[in-house]
Protein backbone atom coordinates (compact mmCIF):
# COMPACT_ATOMS: atom_id res chain seq x y z
CA UNK A 1 0.00 0.00 0.00
CA UNK A 2 1.48 3.77 -0.58
CA UNK A 3 0.46 4.89 3.12
CA UNK A 4 2.82 6.73 5.18
CA UNK A 5 2.92 8.12 8.33
CA UNK A 6 1.01 11.41 7.21
CA UNK A 7 -2.38 11.56 8.78
CA UNK A 8 -3.89 13.54 6.10
CA UNK A 9 -3.38 10.63 3.75
CA UNK A 10 -6.18 8.99 6.30
CA UNK A 11 -8.72 11.74 6.31
CA UNK A 12 -11.48 10.04 3.62
CA UNK A 13 -12.44 14.21 3.25
CA UNK A 14 -9.24 14.92 1.00
CA UNK A 15 -10.24 12.04 -1.70
CA UNK A 16 -12.95 12.79 -4.43
CA UNK A 17 -15.15 9.58 -4.87
CA UNK A 18 -13.07 8.79 -8.34
CA UNK A 19 -10.10 8.97 -6.06
CA UNK A 20 -11.30 6.64 -3.61
CA UNK A 21 -12.20 4.33 -6.10
CA UNK A 22 -8.45 4.63 -7.51
CA UNK A 23 -7.31 3.39 -3.62
CA UNK A 24 -9.78 0.15 -4.12
CA UNK A 25 -8.27 -0.53 -7.82
CA UNK A 26 -11.84 -0.05 -9.05
CA UNK A 27 -12.93 1.55 -11.72
CA UNK A 28 -16.89 2.65 -12.41
CA UNK A 29 -17.78 0.19 -9.81
CA UNK A 30 -21.66 -1.11 -8.91
CA UNK A 31 -22.54 -0.73 -5.31
CA UNK A 32 -22.10 -4.62 -4.98
CA UNK A 33 -18.87 -4.27 -6.13
CA UNK A 34 -17.89 -1.37 -4.25
CA UNK A 35 -19.15 -2.65 -1.10
CA UNK A 36 -17.52 -5.84 -1.17
CA UNK A 37 -14.11 -4.82 -2.04
CA UNK A 38 -14.12 -1.72 0.63
CA UNK A 39 -15.35 -4.76 2.89
CA UNK A 40 -12.40 -7.41 1.86
CA UNK A 41 -9.90 -4.42 2.56
CA UNK A 42 -11.84 -3.56 6.17
CA UNK A 43 -10.92 -7.56 6.98
CA UNK A 44 -7.73 -7.22 5.57
CA UNK A 45 -6.63 -4.82 8.10
CA UNK A 46 -8.66 -5.60 11.26
CA UNK A 47 -7.33 -8.86 11.01
CA UNK A 48 -3.63 -8.57 10.27
CA UNK A 49 -1.57 -8.19 13.47
CA UNK A 50 0.62 -5.37 12.82
CA UNK A 51 -0.38 -2.07 14.67
CA UNK A 52 0.46 0.14 11.74
CA UNK A 53 -2.30 -1.86 9.62
CA UNK A 54 -4.61 -0.23 12.70
CA UNK A 55 -5.23 3.59 10.48
CA UNK A 56 -5.66 1.79 7.48
CA UNK A 57 -8.83 -0.58 8.54
CA UNK A 58 -10.17 2.38 9.93
CA UNK A 59 -9.75 4.22 6.65
CA UNK A 60 -11.58 1.71 4.67
CA UNK A 61 -14.06 1.72 7.80
CA UNK A 62 -14.69 5.87 6.77
CA UNK A 63 -14.85 4.53 3.41
CA UNK A 64 -17.84 2.55 3.74
CA UNK A 65 -19.39 5.21 5.47
CA UNK A 66 -18.93 7.52 2.92
CA UNK A 67 -20.31 5.06 0.38
CA UNK A 68 -22.62 3.22 2.42
CA UNK A 69 -24.48 5.70 4.95
CA UNK A 70 -27.73 4.56 5.85
CA UNK A 71 -30.95 6.60 5.85
CA UNK A 72 -31.07 6.22 9.62
CA UNK A 73 -27.63 7.70 10.01
CA UNK A 74 -28.33 10.72 7.54
CA UNK A 75 -31.14 11.48 9.71
CA UNK A 76 -29.41 11.42 13.28
CA UNK A 77 -26.61 13.72 11.50
CA UNK A 78 -29.76 15.91 10.90
CA UNK A 79 -31.14 15.99 13.98
CA UNK A 80 -27.91 16.55 15.36
CA UNK A 81 -26.81 19.34 13.42
CA UNK A 82 -30.48 21.16 14.07
CA UNK A 83 -29.89 20.17 17.86
CA UNK A 84 -26.21 21.75 18.09
CA UNK A 85 -27.61 25.33 16.34
CA UNK A 86 -30.30 25.36 19.06
CA UNK A 87 -27.89 25.09 21.66
CA UNK A 88 -26.30 27.83 20.48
Amino acid sequence: MFFSEDPNLYNIDSYSEKELHDILDLRNPTDRELEAKIIIMINKYSQSKKPEDIPLAEFFEKIYSHFFETEDEEEETQYESVAEEEEE
